[in-house]
């Protein structure tokens, strides 16, 4: 990837959910994944319940 590509990919926005930027950006899974423990819970799975 080349950096013009990535000045064409959209930014996360904090209006975004945590699927919202896992599905876009596959790679922010393992991200999130690090901070399951901290935060006490799956990140990714409780954001499947998050309305």
């Amino acid at each position: 990837m080349d950096r013009d590509d990535v000045d064409e990919m959209p930014l996360i926005h904090p209006d975004m959910s945590i699927l919202d930027i896992v599905s876009r950006y596959r790679r922010t899974e393992q991200v999130f994944r690090r901070y399951d423990r901290q935060a006490g819970v799956c990140l990714c799975c409780r954001a499947l319940f998050d309305l």
